[in-house]
């Protein structure tokens, strides 16, 4: 379940969401932005 930013994608960057769990009942998700060279994920 990823999403690909598009202008981004042309600069060779991307930015995907997956489940990272719950907290309580909550959904929490996971922000991945990467490049050529690294990546940082966010919850």
């Amino acid at each position: 379940m990823g999403v690909m930013a598009a202008p981004a994608a042309a600069q060779g960057l991307s930015v995907t969401k997956s489940s990272f769990g719950t907290v309580g009942t909550q959904p929490v998700d996971r922000y991945t932005l990467a490049n050529q060279s690294m990546s940082v994920s966010i919850i």
